[in-house]
């Protein structure tokens, strides 16, 4: 989880950038999670699995599409500031789905980091708890850093583009709709299977 924070800042290219939510958040975090070994800490990481960083990750690379068929490249020193003034509805998705990468309200994965923190501080497994808490904010720093170089801000280079407002928009918004959803409501046979899963991970019969 600590490594994801400088291999964010170091990136220079959009896709790449993103390709570091989808590890960052599934993967990397389940380590510490499972390794708690909580009922509440293994049931977190199996709903943000279950519920969040599919649609999460699916829509930020389809806005990375977007803002490259526009500029024609992936480098953030070409694209620069002001993404917004060129792409707006692309930027609304794009920010949505980066607020969820980055564990906020009112997005699942929000819900299963807090789930996982508080598991891990109710066993007393403070240090450990601790621990995850500053990667998330290290790597949530990261991203904010990244994103705020292209899409807030003024054009500082004009260039011609071929840019359309709701051009296969109508996708990102089904994934970011999705997203925010199952983060708000959860039908109970799925949160069943859910808990069944985590149950199955942590050894319950």
């Amino acid at each position: 989880m600590f490594l994801a924070a400088p291999f964010i800042l170091v990136q220079s290219n959009l896709k790449a950038d993103a390709r570091l939510l989808q590890p960052r958040n599934t993967s990397a975090s389940s380590a510490p999670a499972v390794g708690l070994n909580t009922p509440v800490t293994i049931f977190g990481r199996v709903a943000a699995h279950g519920l969040s960083c599919v649609d999460q990750t699916g829509a930020v690379f389809s806005a990375a599409g977007n803002i490259h068929q526009t500029f024609h490249t992936l480098k953030f020193r070409v694209i620069g500031p002001g993404v917004i003034k060129v792409l707006p509805v692309t930027v609304l998705f794009v920010g949505l789905a980066a607020v969820a990468a980055m564990v906020l309200p009112p997005f699942g994965l929000f819900y299963s980091e807090l789930t996982v923190l508080s598991g891990g501080f109710a066993a007393g497994r403070t240090f450990i708890s601790f621990l995850i808490l500053a990667a998330l904010i290290a790597a949530f720093c990261g991203m904010l850093k990244q994103l705020t170089r292209i899409l807030p801000g003024a054009r500082k280079i004009e260039r011609a583009n071929n840019a359309k407002a709701w051009d296969r928009r109508a996708g990102d918004g089904l994934l970011v709709g999705g997203l925010l959803v199952f983060s708000v409501w959860c039908p109970a046979p799925l949160l069943q299977l859910l808990h069944q899963a985590a149950g199955i991970i942590g050894g319950v019969p």
